[in-house]
């Protein structure tokens, strides 16, 4: 017996890219404070960039930094990428993707090792970077990308930040 529902979650999961664009951030005019609203609007940046905060919480100091930069980096060689091939396929289904399995990650409490941290943050961030160099609206590019890899840093920092009080608050209590 076939299942109705199937078919309907097929026609909704390629609907769900149309979801992780409709955000603020498109602005016609590219800026600084633009660039930096648009991860700070945006459900998918905020879920993989606190997610990998949170993921990246606990860990040395010095890998977090490593994190932090090879994050940054990702984002700015990404809109890079994305302003090279702005028709690129599938990367609104792959930012998707992203979510998914970043949350995933942090809800089954996912051991994962040194290296794929570092893997993570470096594909995940690569791929929300092509995004932005895709959306980019036209103007002062430099000044849009940098405020978005900034904000981009700043979030993934928050989700550090918000596992250090999260466990902090835990402790106080037991």
């Amino acid at each position: 017996m076939r299942n109705p529902r199937i078919p309907a979650a097929a026609i909704l999961a390629t609907l769900l890219p149309l979801v992780a664009q409709a955000h603020p951030g498109h602005e016609t005019h590219a800026s600084f404070i633009g660039g930096a609203m648009h991860p700070l609007t945006g459900w998918d940046h905020l879920a993989v960039l606190l997610c990998l905060g949170l993921l990246a919480a606990g860990r040395s100091a010095r890998l977090v930094l490593a994190a932090g930069a090879l994050l940054a980096a990702a984002l700015a060689g990404g809109a890079a990428l994305g302003l090279l091939f702005p028709q690129a396929a599938m990367v609104e289904q792959a930012v998707l993707a992203t979510v998914i399995v970043s949350v995933s990650l942090l809800l089954f409490r996912a051991q994962i090792g040194r290296g794929g941290l570092l893997g993570l943050c470096l594909g995940f961030t690569l791929v929300h970077g092509m995004a932005h160099g895709q959306e980019a609206p036209a103007g002062n590019l430099p000044a849009y990308f940098l405020g978005f890899t900034l904000a981009g840093t700043a979030l993934f920092a928050c989700g550090v930040a918000l596992a250090g009080a999260i466990n902090a608050r835990l402790r106080a209590l037991i």
